[in-house]
C-alpha cells in the first residue's frame, strides 16, 4: 500500500472525528452524519430530488432553532438568534 494511500484511510476518519467533537461548530446539535460529512446534504440533494430544505424544516422541528446542518454551516430558523451564531 503506498504511503499516500495510506495517509488518505487515516485522514478520513480522524476528520470526521475532529468534525463531530472538536470542530468550533461541535456545540451546536444535529445529526452525526451531518457534522462528519457532506454525504447527508448530497444524499437529500442528488438521490431524493433537491430535498434537503424539507429535511433541514425537520430537523428544526427535532433539534430546535439553531442546528448543525454540514460540517460547516448552520442553519437558523429564529431571527432573535442571529447574535448567538
Amino acid at each position: 500500500m503506498s504511503g499516500a494511500a495510506l495517509g488518505l484511510i487515516l485522514y478520513l476518519p480522524l476528520r470526521m472525528l475532529y468534525n463531530i467533537t472538536f470542530h468550533p461548530l461541535a456545540k451546536f446539535p444535529g445529526p452525526k452524519l451531518a457534522a462528519a460529512t457532506r454525504l447527508y446534504e448530497i444524499y437529500y440533494e442528488v438521490f431524493l430530488g433537491g430535498k434537503f430544505s424539507d429535511q433541514i424544516y425537520e430537523l428544526h422541528q427535532k433539534y430546535g432553532p439553531i442546528i448543525r446542518v454540514t460540517p460547516y454551516e448552520v442553519g437558523q430558523c429564529d431571527p432573535e438568534q442571529i447574535g448567538t451564531i
